[in-house]
């Protein structure tokens, strides 16, 4: 989905914005500029360049309103809307276009090697200490016995 530009109905703060509100929206790829297009935001759409995207308002349990867009391909709401790379230039949700994480194309050794990853993310850097390394230890036991699962007995043996 990296290659995609997104419109996400969170960023917009629709709530915030009333009706008439404009201004220009940029995507940005590692931070430099991509595209860019003239935004009005009216109630129930808005304009982003010369199309128009539908808004639902659902009813909150507890009061209020939440915003979603309404897809151009298949009417459903969705947070976010996708411009695919092809040129077609249409809104659209994730089904719609296709699109899939790229954890959906991992397999069950890269997967467990990710959580590895973000669990030693979670601990922080080692300071050097007993206690952090052991609770590192700890925290990564059951990870480390996926990743050798994953790679199946052979693999996993010595």
């Amino acid at each position: 989905m990296d290659e995609s530009l997104v419109l996400d109905v969170n960023a917009l703060h629709l709530s915030e914005n009333a009706p008439g509100a404009w201004g220009t929206v940029t995507w940005r790829q590692d931070g430099e500029p991509v595209d860019s297009a003239q935004l009005r935001i009216e109630r129930d759409q808005i304009h982003v360049g010369d199309q128009a995207v539908g808004i639902a308002w659902v009813p909150c349990h507890f009061g209020g309103e939440r915003p979603f867009f309404i897809c151009e391909g298949c009417g459903q709401k969705a947070v976010k809307l996708y411009v695919l790379p092809d040129g077609d230039q249409k809104f659209v949700c994730r089904r719609c276009g296709r699109l899939v994480y790229a954890s959906q194309n991992e397999g069950p050794g890269d997967r467990a090697v990710r959580k590895a990853e973000k669990a030693l993310d979670r601990l922080g850097p080692d300071d050097g200490s007993a206690r952090h390394r052991l609770a590192q230890l700890r925290a990564m036991r059951p990870l480390f016995e996926e990743i050798l699962a994953a790679l199946g007995p052979a693999q996993g043996q010595r």
